[in-house]
């Protein structure tokens, strides 16, 4: 089969000969018509020269342009009727004379009428030959659309919609047989692809199931000999088992430390397991979002004392209400708060602000007075086991899975979450809930959801 270039260029190229073709047939059957017109012309100048013609005054020019005329004509007869008519001026018969000029002009009648008739059949041929040169152009863009849409739009749309369902992991189409042109080019390419990408993808699927299974699996028997061990350090660090001296003490303190370090690392990579297996389950409910905010504080005020740190709680509305899973989501506050504290300097302020954002979303910001992330860290801190390091701030230790896990929490949220920030001038970090309403103590039942 031909290409579709080939197809155009084959199509364009008979259009052009057509057109041209027909268009000098035309113009060639036009001569045609002008030179029996001028024939017509002549024969009418004739049949006057003719008419002024007197046998008794005989003039010798007038036989002279006779014979011109004579030697131009093409028509046997004609040429015969005007030698007779000349033999008859020249033998002084007015009868032989007179029948010779009827014959002329029933001759030249004759001649009248047959070129009339060549000029209207001429004519016709000139517009039917100018016709179809502006018909075929017109006829060859006609097929040549439909040609595009039914031989290039339509299998396009058609290759567009599998790829579509390809993309939405739709893999049910079967693989059909291309047409041998750029098209079939293109989409016997998708299907190598396609099929490439089906031949891996059960191997990939039971990669992830192994993947998942191996981090439960492990987390969990690392959970029981954790357990054991902090449980050891606890009554050692309580002296239950004996008095240690203080060097002992701060040593112990250190493994007690390094092993809730431990265990958070541990419930991060469960719960990361479960996020990408997509069995986390949210139990979402009605709360209000100010108490939320004052009741996460509280429990980090400890560290912030700690580290110096001020807290501050401010909500745009005390009665505004949130529908979440007020566990997940005091997780990923926890995981903001505390980051913001350990990268903020002495003295330093920690707010915790919620507003109403352009969208009609509640927005919860987290902004610290730190040292700011950098344009490039920004697009990295959201990643699995990725963290904007401190080496000034001793506190600043982690895992790197908490923000990918908030961000996959306030994904299951249906929120958004990010952040703002520049070197030197601290960072804030947000996230949104759609689900929200005003709180009405008379009708608790009143729903103002944006969003």
């Amino acid at each position: 089969m031909k290409s579709i270039r080939a197809k155009l260029n084959s199509s364009m190229l008979i259009m052009l000969v057509s057109t041209l073709g027909f268009g000098f047939f035309a113009y060639k059957k036009n001569n045609s018509l002008e030179r029996i017109r001028l024939a017509v012309s002549g024969s009418l100048s004739l049949r006057e020269k003719v008419q002024d013609l007197d046998i008794e005054r005989h003039d010798s020019d007038s036989v002279l342009e006779l014979k011109k005329v004579k030697a131009t004509l093409k028509e046997d007869d004609r040429r015969t009727s005007i030698s007779n008519l000349i033999q008859a001026y020249n033998s002084n018969n007015p009868k032989l004379f007179a029948k010779r000029v009827k014959e002329f002009e029933k001759l030249e009648r004759k001649y009248f009428k047959i070129s009339q008739w060549r000029i209207q059949k001429i004519k016709k041929t000139v517009h039917f030959y100018l016709l179809i040169a502006i018909l075929t152009p017109l006829l060859g863009l006609c097929g040549l659309l439909y040609y595009f849409n039914h031989g290039v739009l339509t299998p396009l749309q058609h290759l567009s919609h599998r790829m579509m369902e390809f993309l939405i992991d739709q893999y049910t189409f079967r693989f059909s047989t291309p047409p041998n042109n750029e098209i079939g080019n293109l989409e016997r390419t998708f299907n190598s692809l396609a099929q490439k990408v089906l031949n891996n993808m059960d191997e990939l699927h039971a990669l992830d199931r192994a993947k998942s299974e191996f981090v439960s699996i492990a987390s969990h028997e690392l959970r029981t000999p954790l357990t054991s061990i902090k449980g050891s350090l606890g009554l050692l660090s309580n002296d239950i088992v004996g008095t240690l001296d203080v060097e002992s003490k701060e040593m112990v303190l250190v493994a007690e430390q390094e092993t809730d370090r431990l265990v958070r690392l541990i419930n991060d990579m469960l719960d990361l397991a479960k996020i990408e297996s997509r069995s986390l389950t949210l139990k979402k409910d009605w709360l209000i979002l100010n108490e939320l905010l004052k009741k996460t504080a509280l429990g980090l005020k400890g560290f912030a004392t700690a580290a110096d740190v001020n807290i501050v709680v401010q909500c745009h509305d005390d009665s505004c209400e949130v529908e979440i899973d007020s566990d997940r989501i005091q997780q990923v506050l926890t995981n903001l708060i505390s980051n913001a504290i350990k990268y903020s300097p002495d003295k330093g302020i920690v707010r915790i602000v919620s507003v109403l954002n352009q969208q009609g979303l509640v927005e919860i910001c987290v902004t610290d007075q730190g040292p700011g992330i950098s344009a490039d860290n920004q697009n990295l801190i959201f990643e699995k086991f990725r963290q904007a390091t401190d080496s000034s701030n001793h506190l600043v230790k982690g895992t790197g899975l908490g923000l990918a896990i908030s961000k996959a929490l306030i994904a299951e949220h249906n929120g958004d979450i990010g952040v703002r920030s520049k070197d030197g001038e601290g960072s804030t970090f947000f996230f949104t809930l759609p689900q929200w309403r005003q709180h009405d103590k008379l009708n608790p039942a009143q729903d103002i959801k944006a969003a």
